[in-house]
């Protein structure tokens, strides 16, 4: 599987496609063109198999879904910077490569380097899905926002999480849940080898 950074209008613009149907929610892709998208594919990068965005600069789309008083409070109790910022989007992942064992470890591994050579500063991510949520906490440990609210980009309302953390929570966060994955698979291949 490949990856590459892309900035072409109409990959750009299949993205928000795949991200429409596989997360059900709608991204602008002029908020693509100022953020660093990076894509998974086989053969040509037309055939996208993933994806996410890590934007450094404002408008943050985590910020979107909350009022102009919402985020001035979140901002102050939260000691939150914009030039210290960095929000990772806009993640999707077709189920194929989900339930590939290497392809999922290419998939966090290459966000876990990217995440690395960012600047140093505060990470945020957002959500509406309490698994999500859930799955996100130990990388993102610091829920800073939560209210039910009407979330534009789905036009529902929703439960919306906004959560911060660090290099450090990301990447133990990564390397803690890689470890644990390939203990489990060497627990079953060792349970098949004695059950023979």
């Amino acid at each position: 599987m490949r990856s590459k950074i892309i900035q072409d209008d109409a990959l750009l613009q299949i993205y928000v496609s795949h991200y429409l149907k596989l997360a059900h929610n709608h991204v602008d892709i002029n908020y693509l063109k100022q953020a660093k998208v990076r894509i998974f594919y086989q053969t040509v990068p037309e055939d996208m198999l993933a994806g996410f965005c890590i934007n450094s600069s404002v408008p943050f789309r985590t910020f979107l879904p909350i009022s102009d008083e919402q985020l001035r409070k979140l901002r102050i109790n939260n000691n939150i910077n914009n030039d210290q910022l960095h929000e990772i989007t806009c993640i999707w992942i077709d189920r194929n490569i989900r339930l590939n064992f290497w392809g999922g470890y290419r998939y966090y591994f290459t966000l876990l380097w990217d995440v690395l050579r960012l600047k140093s500063g505060t990470l945020i991510i957002g959500t509406h899905e309490k698994k999500l949520k859930d799955m996100y906490s130990p990388g993102f440990p610091q829920v800073i926002f939560y209210d039910n609210i009407f979330v534009a980009t789905k036009t529902v309302f929703a439960d919306f999480w906004i959560m911060k953390g660090s290099k450090y929570t990301f990447l133990t966060s990564l390397v803690s849940a890689a470890v644990s994955r390939i203990l489990g698979r060497v627990k079953k291949w060792y349970r098949q080898q004695h059950s023979q």
